[in-house]
C-alpha cells in the first residue's frame, strides 16, 4: 500500500501497469482468484482487507455526498449501461482493485 494513502489509491495506476501474466496465481479470472484467496486466507487477513475495502467505499460515498455529486454519479452510473468503453474502464479498474487486494492479503501471509 502507498504511504500517502491508506487505501492504496495513488498506487492503483502503478498496479495496472505491471505485467502479472507470467504469475500462475493470476491465470484465469482475477475475481475468481480473489474469491478463493478471501475465503481461504486466514480469517484475520481477510477481515482486515474486507474492512479496508468497506472503509474505502464509505469514504467514496461520503465524498460524493459532501461534494454534492450524487446527480453526476447517477448519470455516470446510467452511462455504464450503454457505454462499452466505460464498461471496459470499470472492468479494468475492478481488476486492478482485485489484484491490489490479493497482494494485500498474500503479503500478510508471508
Amino acid at each position: 500500500m502507498d504511504a500517502a494513502s491508506p487505501f492504496g489509491l495513488s498506487s492503483q495506476k502503478e498496479v495496472s501497469m505491471r505485467d502479472y501474466s507470467e504469475l500462475e496465481i493470476f491465470e484465469g479470472n482475477p475475481l475468481d482468484k480473489w474469491n478463493d484467496i478471501i475465503f481461504h486466507a486466514s480469517k484475520k487477513l481477510s477481515k482486515k482487507e474486507l474492512e479496508r475495502l468497506l472503509e474505502l467505499l464509505a469514504l467514496l460515498e461520503t465524498f460524493i455526498e459532501k461534494e454534492d455529486l450524487e446527480e453526476k454519479f447517477e448519470s455516470f452510473a446510467k452511462a455504464l449501461r450503454i457505454d462499452e468503453e466505460l464498461q471496459q474502464k470499470i472492468e479494468s479498474r475492478k481488476t486492478d482493485i482485485v489484484i491490489q487486494s490479493m497482494a494485500n492479503i498474500l503479503s500478510g501471509n508471508e
